[in-house]
């Protein structure tokens, strides 16, 4: 939690380091906070809209708040994106299987 208080400072002096938003967002999973993960994932994405790890999170933490159509949207852009990412792979197939398509899921 210390962490993230020198992330807010860090931060609000300099809100469009995509470095200090990973470092929070990355914070936020860790911690199970993924409504905040996903915020920070989204404002990195406007300034960075490739970016991998802001990409994977976002559509991860979408998951973890059993969101599975959003996961699967978000993580299947990741996917042909980044097709041989085998953590997006496997947390794409994930989702599908939320969303109930398990046969799409097991391909």
């Amino acid at each position: 939690k210390l962490a993230l208080q020198y992330l807010e400072k860090g931060i609000k002096n300099n809100p469009d380091s995509t470095e200090l938003l990973e470092a929070r967002m990355l914070i936020n999973m860790e911690l199970k906070e993924f409504k905040n993960a996903a915020k920070d994932a989204e404002a990195i994405l406007k300034l960075s809209p490739n970016h991998f790890q802001a990409q994977f999170s976002l559509g991860t933490s979408h998951f973890f708040r059993a969101d599975y159509d959003k996961a699967a949207k978000i993580l299947g852009q990741t996917l042909s994106n980044y097709p041989t990412s085998v953590e997006v792979r496997v947390n794409y197939a994930m989702s599908l299987l939320g969303q109930k398509k398990y046969e799409d899921g097991l391909n």
